[in-house]
């Protein structure tokens, strides 16, 4: 086996070649992070987080969680048990803390803050007894473009029900498949 002579030319080469790597790796990583926002799935760590309200001017008052993100109630849940897992958790995350220490009810926030415990282990915040949820379709405070989504996601009120008179989830019949995208049956989301 022949030997390769190393002069300090060669691994200089070599480490500009490595340094090149590095660079593009960071490059990259950086340009597929900027611009996408998606909202916050967990309170923020050590001082906690505090629900707001806010209002829209269609819609009235809603409750805001992290950053004035919309929150919402998903209208198939069952009491405080949430339904939306999988690739609908994707869609609609659900607002999770480390534990119900770490959340509050703002100023004008009336309905009982909780939490319940979801299928994957994680702590979901409740508003009375309404499992919660942020919408990746809302991109700053404010949005409320989550609104209505097929009849079954709705902003939650600051006393916890869902805005804009949505039906219950016992009154409900099953929806029928459309071809809307996320959408399959009484699993719309």
């Amino acid at each position: 086996m022949a030997s390769i002579a190393r002069t300090p030319d060669t691994t200089r080469r070599r480490l500009a070649g490595v340094s090149a790597l590095f660079a593009s790796a960071a490059i990259i990583a950086a340009c597929s992070s900027a611009g996408a926002t998606t909202p916050p799935t967990t309170a923020a760590g050590g001082g906690g987080l505090t629900l707001a309200v806010g209002t829209s001017p269609t819609l009235g008052m809603y409750v805001a969680g992290k950053d004035g993100m919309s929150l919402y109630v998903f209208t198939a849940d069952t009491g405080s048990t949430s339904t939306c897992t999988g690739d609908c958790a994707g869609t609609w995350p659900p607002l999770t803390v480390a534990s119900a220490s770490d959340v509050t009810a703002g100023a004008g926030v009336t309905g009982a803050i909780g939490t319940t415990a979801r299928a994957d282990g994680s702590t979901q915040v409740t508003i009375n007894g309404h499992p919660v949820y942020y919408y990746s379709g809302d991109t700053k405070a404010g949005d409320t473009n989550g609104q209505g989504k097929f009849n079954k996601w709705y902003l939650v009120s600051p006393g916890g029900e869902a805005v804009g008179g949505a039906p219950s989830a016992a009154s409900q019949a099953p929806a029928a498949t459309t071809s809307a995208s996320n959408c399959s049956g009484p699993t719309c989301y």
